[in-house]
């Protein structure tokens, strides 16, 4: 896969203001765009200053992809499209169809806000519950759900502190994803290890690298809860994938996508 780009990697700490994210952009006259992981809501919050946002970032606060043009910035949000396809594949494992098809995500950061709102556009999904240990994030997540619709309905917001009874206590077939960050660059586990996870659930780790506590414990008990694990490589690629299609104005598919797996697993060989 030719792609007519240098990719050059910029170690923005957490919490870095949104000014000083778009200045490394603006100071940059070869930047084509940029492709964030970690600053999406910082960079989504607030909608002055770029030339057009999408409705995904109107409707998340979410700017994940920034496009560079004569005009300016444009920003779009990845995680619904990366994150869409996913959901359909793990929705139509027969642990779910058969259960009560209820869905857990556990961080109600950039993706797992948006997880949550596909979910919710998901067919057959009955309830969503979405945990936040931060009360600023919560409240800012709590005016982004009423503005979309979305509050009191499918989608109920819970503070971090109740992630281990919320677990407890879902019913067989559950959806549960980790999309903390914990486990990554941030040791520990949402969970405590003492919590049981649901029988025959489906546990998604978004995490793609680190330590991954929760995920190797799920793994290590499919067998005897009958569930299933997924890591987050998918994700992490189609993540990818899609903010390179929006940055090069390209119109990939299936074939540009399966291009793109291989090549990234070449890469994931040499870490």
């Amino acid at each position: 896969m030719d792609i007519p780009l240098r990719l050059v990697c910029i170690d923005a700490p957490s919490g870095t203001p949104r000014g000083t994210l778009l200045s490394l952009v603006r100071q940059d006259p070869q930047a084509a765009g940029v492709l964030t992981t970690g600053h999406k809501t910082e960079l989504g919050r607030d909608l002055t200053g770029y030339a057009t946002v999408t409705k995904d970032v109107r409707r998340l606060r979410e700017a994940g992809t920034l496009r560079v043009d004569t005009d300016g910035l444009h920003a779009s949000a990845h995680d619904v499209a990366a994150g869409g396809d996913i959901v359909q594949e793990l929705l139509a494992d027969s642990r779910w169809e058969t259960g009560a098809r209820h869905a857990v995500v556990l961080g109600a950061g950039g993706a797992g806000l948006a997880l949550a709102c596909v979910l919710t556009e998901a067919s057959g999904v009955r309830q969503v519950i979405l945990t936040e240990q931060s009360s600023a994030r919560r409240r800012e997540v709590r005016h982004i759900l009423e503005a979309a619709g979305l509050d009191g309905g499918r989608v109920a917001l819970a503070p971090a502190t109740q992630n281990d009874s919320l677990v407890a206590e879902a019913p067989p077939g559950t959806l549960l994803v980790n999309a903390t960050g914990l486990g990554k660059d941030t040791p520990g586990s949402p969970l405590a290890d003492t919590t049981p996870l649901p029988a025959r659930s489906l546990f998604w780790e978004l995490n793609y690298r680190g330590q991954r506590p929760l995920l190797a414990r799920a793994q290590a008990t499919t067998g005897s809860t009958g569930g299933r694990a997924v890591d987050g490589w998918d994700f992490f690629v189609r993540s990818w994938f899609e903010a390179l299609k929006t940055i090069l104005e390209t119109n990939w598919g299936r074939d540009e996508l399966a291009t793109f797996f291989r090549c990234a697993g070449e890469v994931q060989k040499q870490w």
